[in-house]
């Protein structure tokens, strides 16, 4: 592990933040030198002010607007799709149903207990959500097209509530998550972590509703991997993953208003606060990273964590 610990050391004198800073709205040049190119978070304040959705997107509103639309909801009995159950990495049920449904359940006027949140990430906003495209405005981006120097390749719409957690994980884009209602409480992880997260490969499993409310896991057939991390960071097994007291967690709050910035392959971990009428709201913008040299030193790193586990040097 001193290879490791060389790697932590030098990462916190030269890398890692104890804090994320919180800015006003930067010019791109500033952006990109200060943020994008030392791939490091940061809070932004006043860059969609305008946006209607801030003061518009109540529960009533959004009833008006999009409650006959039927929309994708992801469906789990404890409130966390696409994490580890068990011995497997389990998605969540998805579910078709109009919106106002949807509401329905989470203002606690439906008929379930389970966890329903909207979180479809393949672009849900632009295919499912066309009637609220005037109510944010694109052009407020402008400067992170510039300094990432491509347009979004996908916008994404969250709803939920306090139930929701999203599990650690990572992403392979440049990530603007612009909170509209409620708060997101983000646990951050430099990549630089990767040793101490004992990310491994578990089989896929997706929930499945056998009666109202009770939930099966069943294994994909045909089996498929994939690597996750088992660890919760918010309330860490040191006892089983001990490995985890050396990384270097890092917890910030982004709330109605602010964005923030999450670059490619940083880990993170979200839970959320409602607002007053009980729903928590955001839109993010993925933005395609560019795979240059920080990604060659990653897969380098995942390659060396690999070799010390089968030589028995490491145990995940």
């Amino acid at each position: 592990m001193e290879s490791f610990t060389v790697l932590t050391n030098e990462a916190e004198d030269l890398y890692t933040v104890s804090r994320i800073d919180r800015i006003t709205l930067p010019t791109p040049l500033e952006f990109y030198r200060e943020y994008v190119s030392q791939n490091r978070p940061v809070i932004i304040t006043g860059g969609f002010d305008n946006w209607k959705a801030l003061q518009a997107w109540t529960n009533d509103y959004l009833r008006k607007k999009v409650g006959d639309t039927e929309v994708s909801v992801a469906v789990t009995p404890n409130g966390r799709a696409d994490a580890i159950d068990g011995d497997y990495f389990t998605k969540p049920c998805e579910k078709r149903m109009k919106f106002n449904q949807f509401m329905d359940i989470i203002e606690h006027k439906g008929d379930s207990n389970a966890v329903h949140y909207i979180q479809h990430q393949n672009a849900n906003f632009t295919d499912e959500y066309q009637l609220l495209w005037d109510d944010i405005d694109q052009k407020n981006l402008n400067w992170a097209e510039e300094a990432f120097g491509n347009k979004p390749d996908a916008v994404n719409i969250w709803i939920g509530t306090n139930d929701s957690v999203t599990a650690l994980h990572k992403d392979h884009y440049e990530n603007i998550y612009c909170v509209i209602s409620g708060e997101k409480i983000f646990t951050l992880l430099p990549p630089t972590d990767l040793p101490y997260l004992y990310e491994r490969e578990y089989p896929c499993a997706t929930y499945h509703e056998s009666s109202k409310d009770l939930f099966e896991v069943k294994p994909d057939e045909p089996v498929t991997k994939i690597p996750w991390i088992s660890v919760d960071p918010d309330y860490p097994n040191l006892e089983k993953h001990p490995l985890f007291s050396r990384a270097k967690p890092v917890r910030c709050v982004v709330g109605p208003g602010e964005m923030l910035y999450l670059p490619s392959l940083y880990f993170h971990q979200v839970s959320q606060r409602e607002d007053s009428e009980g729903k928590v709201v955001a839109v993010n913008f993925w933005y395609d990273m560019k795979f240059g040299l920080n990604y060659a030193y990653y897969k380098f790193m995942e390659a060396v964590i690999q070799e010390k586990t089968k030589a028995g040097l490491m145990k995940l």
